[in-house]
């Protein structure tokens, strides 16, 4: 897949599965999610992680 047509076929998502992402997973995504462009990172951003369901 290309850039092109990666951006071209994203969508929101909406509905989701009712099982846990691995801790492999999660660190792969929080790993990429600090290397995502900002503008002139100057906002202000976190993670929050919550791993357990709440009752």
């Amino acid at each position: 897949m290309d850039i092109f047509e990666c951006i071209n076929s994203r969508r929101s998502v909406r509905s989701y599965e009712d099982r846990p992402v691995s801790t492999e997973d999660m660190d792969k995504l929080l790993k990429f999610g600090t290397m995502a462009a900002t503008g002139s990172a100057l906002e202000p951003w976190a993670f929050v992680v919550i791993n357990k369901k709440r009752n």
